[in-house]
């Protein structure tokens, strides 16, 4: 707590429900919970509970201008996001395979729906469907979505995940038992994507592109090294021997770093990139932004060379 006051609690009523306000200029948080509960810098993102002690908000926002007019994110909302943040493939380049539905009841037992089931994934390999009903994870009984990543998500590489489910649409479902394993992801070829979203070819300035766009030294950086002049990123201006310095604020100086970024694109997409850009005239060197907008359809994983 800022202000020293350790476990401090503020009542209030819940004002309305429903409330959406605008944090800064194209940022909305809707939804919202509004309360008269004091909020400060001591409190703020801690529990809004009703007057049984069940969580019901966190609190997360105040009119600045006013006094006792603060809002919270709901719980429904609350959990709806962790669910999607706490899945293994979202938090560690691993492998799983499955998402979770609701809690659902089949006759004596109650566990989660598989939602889907990802083709090729450890999940597949062991022969779990959609619509299977998986009870317990290493013989601990689910509660909730939010329950069963917790209790894989800190599974290492090639640990066995003990999963217990029932098939529902069997005419006498009965318990079965499996052994999944996270399975390391590998790391997307960020180049094919460039080329195939972009339209252009992006490398290393090793010492023999170097060489070839007059730098006198290699450095840590990446280069935009040709750009198809009817492409998404030559009609936005971006051109050979750019310097690549970020990808939507994320700074990239290795392929690895642009890769992982490139996995994040996907159609429709907005995608600013930093250039620093070198020219032997007056300026010596110009520093730009490029924003990118690609055109909402299905983008192919990998497209031809240049």
């Amino acid at each position: 707590n800022p202000y020293g006051y350790a476990n401090t609690v503020t009542s209030g009523v819940i004002s309305a429900v429903g409330r959406d306000i605008q944090v800064t200029e194209g940022y909305w948080l809707r939804g919202l919970i509004q309360t008269d509960a004091p909020i400060n810098p001591g409190n703020s993102g801690g529990p809004l509970l009703n007057v049984n002690g069940q969580l019901i908000g966190i609190t997360t926002a105040i009119r600045a201008e006013a006094q006792n007019i603060g809002f919270a994110i709901p719980v429904d909302t609350l959990v709806d996001n962790l669910t999607h943040m706490l899945m293994p493939e979202k938090l560690r380049r691993v492998r799983l395979g499955l998402t979770m539905g609701p809690m659902q009841s089949q006759g004596q037992y109650t566990g989660l729906i598989v939602d889907s089931v990802s083709k090729g994934s450890p999940a597949e390999a062991k022969g779990l469907a959609p619509g299977d009903l998986i009870t317990a994870i290493d013989g601990h009984k689910l509660r909730s979505t939010i329950d069963f990543y917790v209790r894989t998500m800190h599974k290492d590489v090639g640990e066995p995940i003990r999963v217990t489910y029932i098939r529902p649409k069997e005419a006498k479902p009965t318990s079965r038992v499996i052994d999944l394993t996270l399975l390391p992801r590998p790391l997307p070829d960020g180049r094919s994507l460039a080329r195939s979203f972009f339209q252009m070819e992006v490398s290393e300035l090793t010492a023999a592109v170097a060489r070839r766009f007059d730098f006198q030294n290699p450095y840590p950086i990446l280069i935009v090294t040709d750009v198809d002049a009817q492409g998404i990123a030559g009609q936005t201006g971006i051109q050979p021997g750019d310097l690549l310095l970020q990808v939507n604020d994320a700074t990239v100086r290795n392929l690895e770093e642009f890769s992982l970024e490139m996995e994040k694109v996907t159609e429709g997409d907005t995608v600013e990139f930093r250039i620093l850009r070198i020219s032997i005239g007056l300026f010596g060197q110009i520093e730009r932004r490029f924003i990118v907008r690609l055109p909402a359809r299905a983008l192919k994983p990998n497209g031809p060379p240049l």
